[in-house]
């Protein structure tokens, strides 16, 4: 073999090398950022889903609110639907700028504080699935939905955690709730 033989057969290895490199990084750096992923689907799901149980509700149909409101709380539950749990391994999405992109969203959060916020939120959203629940004449699954509330609203009174869920509510029958409303469950 000649020198320029070898000097393309080195070039070769080295590029095949550095593509098999970076093939395995950013495979690992895609699979370490996928919940990151399902809590941006479950975020706009969410909001779809409020958005949908404030419309039912003015629209006097409260057992689809009440539904709405339970989709709110499962998607945000440890035990709710299986794609946001955090073991989900089924989200794929294989453009190249994919890992990137959810590199930039783990790094904009805050662990500690997005928990805390996630849990606070959460304990409103079963409130007002509670007070739907109530609504329907299902009583003792309000209780339930009252008590998971006041533990992720830690120092709350029942009180205090009901009358925030009946202001939430009265928000959302304002016209600029409606409006953000339309623009989510209208949209084209």
């Amino acid at each position: 073999m000649n020198t320029t033989t070898k000097t393309l057969l080195k070039g070769a290895g080295i590029f095949l090398l550095g593509l098999l490199a970076g093939v395995l990084a950013t495979e690992s750096l895609e699979s370490s950022l996928r919940p990151t992923y399902r809590r941006v689907i479950g975020t706009t799901l969410k909001a779809e889903e409020e958005f949908k149980a404030g419309r039912a509700a003015r629209e006097n149909r409260p057992v689809e609110a009440a539904f709405h409101r339970w989709v709110v709380v499962n998607i945000q539950s440890e035990e709710g639907f299986g794609v946001f749990r955090e073991t989900a391994k089924n989200i794929d999405d294989k453009s190249l700028d994919f890992p990137l992109a959810l590199l930039g969203f783990k790094w904009m959060r805050s662990p500690e504080n997005v928990r805390r916020g996630e849990k606070i939120v959460q304990g409103q959203d079963r409130a007002k699935l509670a007070l739907a629940l109530e609504g329907i004449g299902q009583r003792d699954e309000a209780e339930k939905q009252w008590k998971e509330a006041l533990v992720l609203q830690p120092g709350r009174t029942l009180e205090g955690v009901k009358e925030s869920a009946r202001k939430l509510l009265e928000m959302e029958r304002t016209d600029l709730h409606r409006q953000a409303e339309d623009a989510v469950l209208d949209r084209k």
